[in-house]
C-alpha cells in the first residue's frame, strides 16, 4: 500500500494555557517557521509504503521495520515490536498528546523511558486511513528574573492527538496543533 491522499481534518488549532486562540494572524505568525504546518487536502503520488505479511504483521517501510496488528472492527491497532527511547521531558510533555500510546513504566539510568510505539489505522488490508498530527510547543519559564522560552515541534506519524491533552497545558505554554490523515491504497 502506498499513500494516495492526504484529508485535511481541521485548521491549526492554538492553545495559550488551556484558551484556544482563534484569531488566524496569530495562528499563523506562530508557526510560520515550520514548513509541514498548513496541510492542504491533496492527492499524491508516494513511496513511502505500508506492507501486511499477514493479518496480525505489517511494516511502514523506513518507519516501522516489525509492528503486530490487533483488530477491533474498522480499527487497526499497531504496536512496535521493539522498545523506543523517550527522553524524560519529551515523556513528559509531548508523549501525552498521542490518544494511543504504552504506559512510561520506570526511568531508566539514562533518563530516558522505555516504551512500545503505538500506532492506530482505520479501514481494511487494502484501504487505510492513517492518522498524523502536527504540533508546535513553547514554554516560557522565569529563572532569576529572567524569561526563558524552549520549545520543539514535530509531525507525529501515525496517531491521533488526545483532546485530553489540551487539560494538561499549563498557563506558561502554548501549542498549535493541525490534525489530518494519509489514506493509503493498493496500487
Amino acid at each position: 500500500m502506498y499513500i494516495k491522499q492526504v484529508k485535511k481534518k481541521d485548521g491549526i488549532r492554538l492553545f495559550a494555557g488551556k484558551t484556544e486562540i482563534t484569531d488566524p494572524a496569530i495562528i499563523r505568525g506562530f508557526v510560520r517557521e515550520l514548513p509541514y504546518f498548513g496541510v492542504k487536502d491533496s492527492t499524491l503520488k508516494s513511496n513511502e509504503k505500508m506492507v501486511f505479511y499477514s493479518a496480525d504483521s505489517a511494516s511502514i517501510e523506513n518507519i516501522y521495520p516489525s509492528l503486530k496488528i490487533k483488530r477491533s472492527g474498522d480499527t487497526l491497532f499497531f504496536a512496535a515490536r521493539w522498545d523506543m527511547e523517550l527522553p524524560e521531558d519529551y515523556a513528559k510533555w509531548v508523549y501525552p498528546m498521542f490518544k494511543y500510546r504504552s504506559p512510561l513504566g520506570d526511568l531508566w539510568y539514562d533518563g530516558k523511558y522505555r516504551v512500545k510505539a503505538r500506532l492506530v489505522g482505520y479501514g481494511n488490508y487494502s484501504t487505510v486511513i492513517l492518522p498524523v498530527f502536527n504540533f508546535k510547543r513553547v514554554r516560557t519559564q522565569k529563572y532569576m528574573d529572567q524569561i526563558y522560552r524552549s520549545g520543539n515541534s514535530a509531525k507525529i506519524l501515525l496517531n491521533e492527538f488526545d483532546k485530553a491533552y489540551i487539560n494538561m497545558i499549563p498557563e506558561t505554554d502554548t501549542v498549535a496543533i493541525e490534525e489530518y490523515s494519509y489514506i493509503l491504497e493498493r496500487r
